[in-house]
């Protein structure tokens, strides 16, 4: 489907991306019982027209595996091969092959970043698609939900949105370049020529190849989750049906918290740039890990703040199902105690011995737990482990720098023992 194919309001085209879309174009309506608007509409990598050019990509074959691999021949081998040529390749302390940063960033995070297409995309589209098989959408407003999914899509696919990453990656470059001192970059990417410092070859690549693809990267994921806080913002403004009782303790909403668990290989690479960045600082720099203990606790709460606060648009939802569910299923177990209470207590006659036969009290202690579910509801469909997991994937490339650090540390003190 192509820009502006879908014309009327641009509620659900490209022209007025405004959120809202109570007046849906005809064209969305008839759209409304089609598979393929509700397919997998948080899939497709940045620049896909380029990619489709260079055969990295085919209708219905992503090849995320070769897209992974050429992402690493473009930004991080073309820096091994420059460095071996410029001599700095195992210079020391900072030459190429001694430079944590650059081999987290290009030889595991941009694979990673890449790779991520087939677990995450996948998984929210699947959460997505979930709103209307497990009836939470009623059919009155599938139209509406429908024109959500078709905006996604489109906003998906631009092409302007693909020349707005390009030229903010390099707008960043360019900021990152500036603002810092060219002394303190690594030998690797500097040298003296005429008496003048400038760029190596492999510190040109670095700058004009590399890290625009690095942050292309991340600015095309950013703008994912962008498009999935707008795609349920706008979910959450349908009459859902919610059932307050449901023993997920949100409603029937909790399966949209699993996209937390989904986006763990994003937190994972997020964790290797800055696990790079931290080792060459522990090794290179003399810092240590105490000095530095607050880094990946800070990376833990953003990713955890950035990747759950999309859920937090259903609290108003939930929060209404809530305060039905107390005064409806509170009304009815207040009803059912008293009934309980009139039959069963105060009896002159006695219990009789045949009483725990009676149905009634199971059938109370069923309601009495159905009851319990509403009283236990969460205001964000998010449950404790999926936060570990973030946390958890997070934290997993900073182990090795503990352990090399630690390590290493160790073996420093032995060895000053035996001599001193």
């Amino acid at each position: 489907m192509t820009e502006g194919s879908l014309s009327g309001d641009g509620l659900v085209g490209m022209r007025s991306p405004g959120i809202g879309y109570r007046n849906a174009p005809s064209q969305a309506l008839a759209m409304t019982d089609a598979d393929p608007a509700l397919g997998d509409m948080f899939g497709g990598g940045p620049f896909g027209t380029l990619e489709k050019r260079l055969g990295l990509v085919a209708p219905d074959r992503p090849r995320v595996y070769r897209r992974a691999l050429a992402a690493v021949a473009v930004s991080w081998l073309p820096l091994l091969i420059l460095s071996l040529i410029g001599g700095t390749l195992l210079a020391s302390p900072k030459g190429f092959v001694w430079d944590f940063a650059v081999h987290a960033r290009y030889l595991v995070a941009v694979p990673l970043l890449v790779f991520a297409e087939r677990t995450c995309m996948p998984r929210l589209s699947a959460i997505a698609r979930h709103f209307l098989d497990t009836g939470l959408v009623p059919e009155r407003e599938r139209s509406r939900f429908v024109a959500a999914a078709l905006s996604t899509a489109r906003w998906r696919d631009s092409v302007r949105v693909e020349m707005a990453i390009a030229i903010l990656a390099y707008a960043l470059t360019g900021i990152l370049m500036t603002s810092v001192q060219f002394e303190s970059s690594p030998i690797w990417q500097r040298h003296v020529v005429g008496g003048v410092e400038t760029f190596t070859l492999a510190g040109w690549w670095h700058s004009l190849v590399s890290t625009p693809l690095l942050l292309g990267l991340l600015l095309w994921w950013f703008w994912r989750m962008v498009l999935w806080s707008r795609f349920l913002w706008l979910v959450s403004r349908l009459e859902l049906q919610l059932i307050p009782a449901h023993p997920d303790h949100a409603a029937g909403l909790m399966f949209a918290g699993y996209s937390v668990r989904a986006c763990g290989i994003l937190g994972f690479a997020l964790g290797v740039i800055v696990a790079g960045t931290m080792a060459n600082q522990v090794f290179h720099d003399g810092a240590t890990l105490l000095s530095l203990r607050y880094v990946p606790i800070g990376l833990v709460a953003v990713n955890i703040v950035a990747f759950c606060a999309p859920l937090a648009c259903f609290s108003v939802n939930l929060l209404h199902a809530w305060r039905r569910g107390t005064f409806e299923y509170g009304a009815l177990a207040g009803g059912l105690g008293r009934q309980f209470e009139r039959k069963w207590l105060n009896r002159k006659e006695g219990i009789e011995p045949d009483a725990l036969d009676v149905q009634h009290f199971s059938a109370t202690t069923d309601l009495y737990s159905i009851v319990s579910n509403v009283y236990a509801m969460h205001f964000v469909p998010l449950d404790l482990k999926s936060l570990l997991y973030m946390a958890v994937a997070t934290l997993l490339p900073f182990l090795p720098v503990v352990i090399l650090a630690t390590s290493l540390d160790a073996v420093l003190e032995g060895l000053a023992g035996l001599f001193f």
